[in-house]
Parts: C-alpha cells; sequence; structure tokens
C-alpha cells in the first residue's frame, strides 16, 4: 500500500483532478463485522509511513462494499439495519468533513451496487419490496441531482452478480437467473438509451472468491489462483506466472 503514495503515474492522475494529497484511504471489514477506517499516509521522513484510524467513519455504520471515491471525495452508503437509506454519506479528502446527497427518490439498503460513470454516480438495487426491481438512479455531483434510469429487463429470478462501468459511459450488468447468465448494457450517452441484452457465460462466484474488472476483461482470484474472463469472446483462461 505504501508504493500507492509514492507512485509518480498515480501522483500525476491526481494532480489532474486538482488532489495532491498524498495519503490513501483503507476500508474493511474485520473478524467480527465491524468496519474499519484508516489513512495511510508519509511522514517527512523517506520511507516512514504513518497508519492513522479514521474514528469519524468507524463511527458510522459503514459496508466498504457500497463505497466509491470520485475526484477528491469518497460516497458511502450508511447500512441502517431495517430502516433502507436515501442519501449517500459524502467525505471530502481534503477538509475531511462530513456531508450528504440530496434523497434518491428510492430507500436503499447495503445491497445495493454503487458505482462511478464518468463524473457520475450510479446506485441500484438494495430494495426491500417485492417488486425485485433494482430502480437504478443516476447522481451528478455538481447539479447534486439524481435522474432515474430505465429498468433493465430482468427475469423475475434474477439476481445481479456483478456492476461495472467503462471509459465509453456504458453501464455493465451481469445476470444470473436459473444457472444462465445475461449481460446487460446501457449507454448512458445516448439520447434514447435502453438496456441492450447479450449473452454470457459469467457465472456467480463462490463465497471467498473477489472479482475486478479491467478493461474487457474479468479476474477472479481463487485462493492462489487467478483465471480471466474475456468480455466479448466470453472464454475463460487461466492466468499463468502467479
Amino acid at each position: 500500500m505504501a508504493s500507492l503514495i509514492d507512485s509518480c503515474e498515480l501522483f500525476v492522475a491526481r494532480s489532474i483532478e486538482r488532489s495532491k494529497e498524498p495519503r490513501v484511504y483503507l476500508c474493511w471489514v474485520d473478524d467480527h463485522q465491524r468496519t474499519r477506517s484508516y489513512v495511510l499516509s508519509k511522514k517527512p521522513q523517506p520511507s516512514r509511513y504513518w497508519l492513522v484510524s479514521m474514528e469519524s467513519m468507524n463511527n458510522l455504520n459503514l459496508r466498504p462494499k457500497v463505497s466509491v471515491g470520485l475526484q477528491r471525495s469518497i460516497y458511502v452508503m450508511e447500512d441502517a439495519k431495517d430502516i433502507d437509506t436515501k442519501m449517500l454519506k459524502v467525505l471530502d479528502c481534503a477538509s475531511h468533513q462530513w456531508s450528504e446527497t440530496e434523497p434518491m427518490t428510492h430507500g436503499r439498503n447495503s445491497e445495493a451496487f454503487l458505482l462511478t460513470v464518468g463524473e457520475n454516480l450510479c446506485v441500484l438495487g438494495g430494495i426491500q419490496d417485492e417488486s425485485r426491481k433494482l430502480k437504478p438512479e443516476m447522481y451528478n455531483p455538481k447539479t447534486r441531482q439524481w435522474v432515474s434510469l430505465p429498468e433493465p429487463d430482468l427475469d423475475e429470478n434474477s439476481s445481479v452478480v456483478l456492476m461495472n462501468s467503462t471509459d465509453n459511459g456504458d453501464i455493465e450488468l451481469w445476470a444470473v437467473s436459473e444457472g444462465k447468465a445475461t449481460r446487460f448494457i446501457y449507454n448512458t450517452m445516448a439520447a434514447s438509451a435502453v438496456w441492450e441484452k447479450r449473452t454470457s457465460w459469467l457465472g456467480r462466484a463462490q463465497p471467498k472468491v473477489h472479482t475486478v474488472v479491467i478493461g474487457n476483461s474479468i479476474f477472479r482470484i481463487i485462493m492462489s489462483q487467478i483465471i480471466c474472463y474475456d468480455k466479448n469472446t466470453m472464454v475463460w483462461r487461466s492466468v499463468r506466472g502467479v
């Protein structure tokens, strides 16, 4: 993690976003299912680092799964147990001050998906009703407005297993129903965008399997093994040399 702070490429990328503070934010769930948050920052001495607990985040009932970083802010959905939340918590990484977004149209729990799409945020799922709808919404931090998106045409028994966004402004969604997977694509740049459906061989991940999307490839880390799935060719292969 310390190498992230010393990375010249990361510093250049963060400079473009006018966010040059030399620190990295860490958030995970411990063995007691408690969310712990820390800041890893660089000391004045060379090659020395601070790892400081962020009590302002630890006092909130946050879930790392429903959190994203956008420009110089971190957006997090608070797990309010039996109460659905309509607002995201926002941490300004420069001032370390907390605020909230405007309320969403629909209340959601920590089962929702949250991701960045360009300079906007997209949230869907986490709806506790019998409709089984995802009710996707897009948030613009500049205008502080939520906009509802069309509902993807999922089967009644479908469950979403993965979400992703691309540099082209696409929102990608993989859903599994009765062992069959479908890839849904929504282009946020199109004037009259609708969800496009494509066949997929991406199945549900087993417990303790980490999934990462990089470009056109989906990587799954299974203990000491890494397998790769190409979104276009729909072919799985093993990653060698790990």
